[in-house]
């Protein structure tokens, strides 16, 4: 059989973004006390921050604080590092906030679970 190794490169490039959405769902989860609150949660933040990141409509048609704050989230840098993978772009500064931010999700779950489990607020 073939494998088209452009597609498989292309998988393999979008894998950062794909860890980074999980680690902040993940977060998100881990903020809530049970699964439909954490449902919830998750989708209404990432909403949020799609809009705000200027997912939905293009980001100079929003205020400029909105666009200032919306730069540095987790969204937009994503689609900022996908944007340059599909230009064929190296996107060296956009992998290392993407992994960045994993990092930060990474240790921010872990904390949040330490702290309910010392805390027993686990349902």
């Amino acid at each position: 059989s073939h494998i088209d190794m452009g597609a498989m490169e292309a998988w393999i490039r979008l894998f950062p973004v794909v860890i980074l959405i999980s680690t902040m769902q993940f977060f998100f989860y881990e903020l809530s006390s049970n699964l439909i609150s954490g449902i919830l949660l998750q989708l209404f933040v990432t909403v949020i921050l799609s809009y705000a990141s200027g997912l939905f409509y293009p980001i100079y048609s929003l205020p400029e604080t909105i666009q200032k704050v919306g730069a540095i989230l987790p969204t937009r840098v994503a689609f900022g590092y996908l944007s340059e993978v599909i230009q064929g772009k190296p996107a060296v500064l956009q992998t290392v906030l993407v992994w960045s931010y994993v990092a930060v999700f990474v240790v921010a779950s872990v904390l949040v679970r330490q702290y309910k489990m010392r805390s027993n607020k686990y349902d």
